[in-house]
């Protein structure tokens, strides 16, 4: 919805997620080793940001997804995650 249907995007099981860039004619597959999602969109957003495939106001409109919140128990945050992602062109 962000990307007004210039990307559509899938997740799968075993913290797989899927990207098509459509008018590009590109892909992008996630793979969390773990296996748990709760990496999967921040690495996604972060990519997709760092190959131009999303702006600065559409990644800040995804805020919640990028930097999400790591509560315990009792609902107090105790932590956050970040993506760490470097795209490597292929010439």
């Amino acid at each position: 919805q962000v990307s007004h249907g210039r990307l559509l995007a899938k997740s799968g099981a075993e913290g797989l997620q899927l990207v098509a860039w459509l008018d590009r004619g590109l892909g992008l597959a996630i793979k969390c080793e773990d296996g748990a999602m709760r990496a999967a969109a921040p690495a996604t957003i972060a990519a997709l940001e760092q190959l131009g495939a999303l702006s600065a106001p559409e990644v800040a409109s995804l805020a919640e997804h990028h930097h999400p919140v790591v509560t315990n128990a009792a609902g107090a945050v105790v932590g956050g995650l970040e993506a760490v992602v470097e795209v490597i062109a292929h010439a």
